[in-house]
């Protein structure tokens, strides 16, 4: 590393590679042996009279060696990311998910100087060492601050799952970077109250979400659950269910669980053909696999709301073979939310569902509207009243009214056929 450091004249152009494969796999060791060291240390704190300290051998630093603490510094991070940039400017798949994955033990090592391994700390207290590492939560600080927190933070996750598309790489892959994104929420969650800094979350969420890129991988991953690790699983079902209980943006509020009455999260994301596809598999999935009945739940769950708003939204039909095509997810949620009505002064009303705001009003018959149809797959309507005519009406344009005065008088974007 130092002389890499340096670019010392002794360094080859392979030697980087060399370094990053070392540095992944002492990382890894790191985190299967402290695995080991978690199941010992909870044995021991588990015994009926625990005995008073923690054996040095199960102390944090047995857990994280101080020599690997020289990997956990920016300069490492900054190479790592470079790389990564680098291959991913030049268009080299595999220099980029050697450098993925490296990053992804960075992340857990990080992960584990911030909150311990496993229960780690919680079976110390028990055994009245309550006092987490100095050194150890010292360079988690720094290092968050550089990925997270810094004025030009270095998080890769965006344009890694941005830059993502199936056939162009392995599904390790798309693996390594559901573990990133998992480990990366973990984090930065405001739930946990082992995180101490505040950060705005629900606008990371929402930032990994507008790339059309990110919602194929996930569900890439869960058309193959059945060949996945349970591990892999766990990231994908954490992942879609933060989805699916991200209030929007104008409901405000934490965590909420997803309704068949109303669209107030961010599930609808998920109303997509190919999901519904994947989840089809998952609830004929006999294996018994914890993971994969967490997915089952996730499934029902999607299907069963689907289903209750697509009887009152039939455009919801259209956008599952769409999806939100990169526009802002919010927006585009609150534009499925849309309701048709007819009125005694002849006019067609679109009304936003969620908020009651009126979104449009169209002249449809010359005395009353007496009825309103909305075709089960197509995104059109069909109003009839007093005169000898049925109008079509054909949505053509998705753009919102800045205002509910605008609302009132704005009729582009649909076009009538008598």
């Amino acid at each position: 590393k130092n002389e890499l450091r340096v670019d010392s004249v002794r360094v080859r152009p392979q030697d980087k590679h060399y370094f990053f494969a070392l540095a992944e796999w002492l990382l890894a060791w790191r985190r299967e042996r402290a695995a080991l060291l978690s199941k010992r240390l909870e044995k021991l704190a588990r015994e009926p009279s625990p005995s008073e300290g923690v054996p040095d051998e199960l102390g944090e630093t047995a857990f994280f060696p101080r020599a690997l603490l020289r990997l956990m510094d920016v300069f490492t991070l900054k190479s790592c990311l470079d790389d990564a940039e680098d291959a991913a400017a030049q268009k080299k798949p595999l220099e980029l998910e050697r450098s993925a994955g490296f990053y992804r033990e960075l992340l857990r090592a990080l992960e584990a100087l911030r909150h311990g391994d496993r229960t780690s700390r919680r079976d110390r207290a028990k055994l009245g060492d309550a006092e987490p590492d100095a050194t150890n939560l010292g360079v988690a600080r720094g290092m968050l601050d550089k990925v997270f927190f810094a004025p030009e933070a270095a998080d890769p996750l965006p344009a890694l799952v941005r830059n993502w598309a199936p056939g162009r790489h392995t599904k390790r892959y798309a693996c390594d970077l559901a573990e990133i994104a998992h480990t990366t929420t973990k984090l930065l969650d405001p739930d946990d109250a082992r995180n101490d800094r505040p950060f705005d979350l629900a606008n990371y969420l929402r930032k990994l979400l507008k790339p059309v890129a990110t919602l194929d991988l996930y569900g890439a991953l869960l058309e193959a659950h059945a060949s996945n690790s349970p591990a892999v699983n766990h990231f994908v079902y954490a992942f879609l269910r933060r989805v699916a209980v991200a209030p929007l943006d104008d409901v405000g509020g934490g965590k909420r669980p997803p309704s068949s009455k109303r669209i107030e999260t961010l599930e609808p994301l998920l109303y997509k053909v190919r999901y519904f596809q994947a989840f089809a598999s998952v609830l004929d999935d006999r294996s018994g696999d914890a993971t994969v009945d967490l997915l089952k739940e996730l499934a029902a769950s999607t299907l069963r709301h689907f289903d209750a708003h697509a009887r009152s939204r039939p455009l919801l039909y259209v956008e599952a073979l769409f999806g939100h095509g990169g526009r802002p997810v919010d927006a585009w949620v609150r534009g499925l939310a849309y309701d048709a009505t007819g009125g005694d002064d002849g006019a067609l009303y679109v009304w936003e569902t969620a908020t009651g705001h009126p979104l449009m009003r169209l002249r449809a018959d010359r005395c009353v509207v007496n009825s309103v149809a909305a075709h089960p797959t197509f995104p059109a309507l069909a109003t009839s009243g007093i005169d000898d005519e049925v109008k079509i009406w054909e949505a053509t344009a998705p753009a919102r009214p800045r205002s509910r005065a605008a609302a009132a008088r704005r009729v582009s974007g649909v076009s009538a056929a008598s």
